[in-house]
C-alpha cells in the first residue's frame, strides 16, 4: 500500500512540474509527457479501484511514462539538451531520406519559428534549398549558421561555392579569403580560392 501511495505522490508531483514547464515554455515535449503521464496514472488508478492485478508489462509501462520519462526530460533540460529540437531534427532527417522535402521543410521551419538559434535546423534547411535549386535561400540559411557559429567552416565554404555558382565571383573570393585566414589548413578552401582567383582574372 505504501508503494502505491509513494507512486501517486511522485507521479502527481512530476505531472505538476511538467504542467508548469509547459505553461512557461509552450513546447510540445511537455504536452506529450503530460498526456503519457495521465494515461499511466489513469491505468494505475483503474487497476487500484477495480482491484486488477496488472502484469509486469503494464507496471513497467506505467512507471516509465509516469516517472522515468519526466525524470529523463528534467535531466536533459538540466544538461541543456533540447529534446524538442532533437526530435524534430530526427523526423526531418527521416523525411529527407525519403526525398519528402516538403514535410522536412515544414518541420524545420516550425522548429526555427520556435527557436531561431537552432544551427542544425538552419543548416538542414539550407541543404534542402540547395537540392531544390533555391541557391539564394540556401545562402541565407548558411549565413545564419555562420552567424550562430563562427567555426562553422563548412558553411563558410558552402556560401562561397554557391556564390560562385550564381556568378558572384568577388563575394565568393571574399568568403574564401576569410575562410582561409580563419582556417589555413582547410585545403579544399585554399584550392577553391585559387580557382576563384583564376576565374576572376579571366573575367
Amino acid at each position: 500500500m505504501l508503494g502505491k501511495i509513494f507512486f501517486y505522490v511522485i507521479s502527481i508531483a512530476f505531472f505538476v512540474i511538467m504542467f508548469i514547464k509547459m505553461m512557461k515554455k509552450n513546447e510540445s515535449i511537455y504536452l506529450t509527457s503530460l498526456i503519457l503521464q495521465a494515461i499511466g496514472i489513469g491505468i494505475h488508478f483503474i487497476g487500484l479501484v477495480f482491484k486488477i492485478n496488472l502484469n509486469l508489462f503494464f507496471i513497467l509501462l506505467i512507471y516509465t511514462v509516469s516517472v522515468i520519462l519526466p525524470i529523463f526530460i528534467i535531466v536533459c533540460e538540466y544538461n541543456h539538451i533540447n529534446l524538442t529540437e532533437k526530435i524534430y531534427i530526427i523526423l526531418a532527417k527521416f523525411y529527407i531520406a525519403r526525398n519528402d522535402y516538403k514535410n522536412a521543410k515544414k518541420l524545420l521551419l516550425y522548429l526555427i519559428e520556435k527557436n531561431d538559434n537552432s544551427k542544425n535546423a538552419h543548416k538542414m534547411l539550407a541543404e534542402i534549398y540547395e537540392k531544390e535549386g533555391g541557391l539564394r535561400k540556401s545562402i541565407d540559411e548558411y549565413v545564419k549558421v555562420v552567424d550562430l557559429d563562427a567555426q562553422a567552416y563548412d558553411s563558410y565554404f558552402k556560401i562561397a561555392t554557391l556564390l560562385k555558382e550564381l556568378g558572384n565571383i568577388e563575394d565568393s573570393v571574399d568568403m574564401l579569403t576569410k575562410l582561409v585566414n580563419k582556417k589555413p589548413d582547410y585545403l579544399e578552401a585554399s584550392l577553391a580560392l585559387c580557382d576563384a582567383l583564376c576565374s576572376r582574372r579571366k573575367i
